[in-house]
């Protein structure tokens, strides 16, 4: 279910914009159970998007109903400059909370500075059967030492107490429709 709302309100200001009785919107929504349901909002100028994707959920993750654990792997990835990267990841079904992480590259920054770069995107809820997240990195990084320093953990990885798993290429087709 897909509800539109126009608003027009100053930038530094905030303003109720959206309010619904909740047993009223779940059942317009064709939800029974608020365990198996969340609510996202994003905020569009002249048809762009310009906001994240922000998640409302109605229940904890632990009471969740009908959660499949995914399966997030990464597709391909490019080099697309000496630091930039295009990482086109997958998941057989809504992952809360995807992250990524590069970890074990051979650093030549200062030893005070950690961060290794940044995404594009990241602790995301995966709801779309694919994405493409890009990485920043602070210095100049081979696509072989990016592609074995990157990592993916989700929510059911935190649940399951697994470890987090280095990423694998797969050459699938993206899967279509629903996930």
């Amino acid at each position: 279910m897909t509800k539109n709302l126009f608003a027009v309100f100053n930038a530094t200001s905030s303003q109720l914009v959206f309010q619904y009785d909740m047993k009223a919107l779940l059942k317009e929504g064709n939800c029974e159970d608020r365990n198996a349901c969340f609510l996202t909002f994003e905020i569009f100028e002249n048809g762009k998007l310009i906001s994240p994707t922000n998640p409302f959920f109605l229940a904890s993750f632990k009471n969740a109903v009908g959660l499949k654990e995914a399966d997030v792997t990464v597709k391909n990835v490019t080099q697309k400059t000496k630091n930039t990267f295009s990482i086109q990841l997958q998941t057989s079904a809504i992952a809360p909370f995807t992250w990524l992480e590069v970890t074990e590259l051979p650093l030549t920054l200062d030893d005070t500075n950690l961060s290794l770069g940044r995404f594009s995107d990241n602790g995301f809820i995966f709801l779309d059967p694919s994405r493409e997240v890009e990485f920043f990195a602070w210095q100049d990084i081979s696509l072989e030492d990016f592609k074995t320093s990157l990592t993916i953990t989700t929510l059911s990885d935190l649940y399951s107490n697994e470890k987090k798993r280095k990423t694998k290429l797969t050459k699938t087709k993206t899967r279509r429709g629903n996930v």
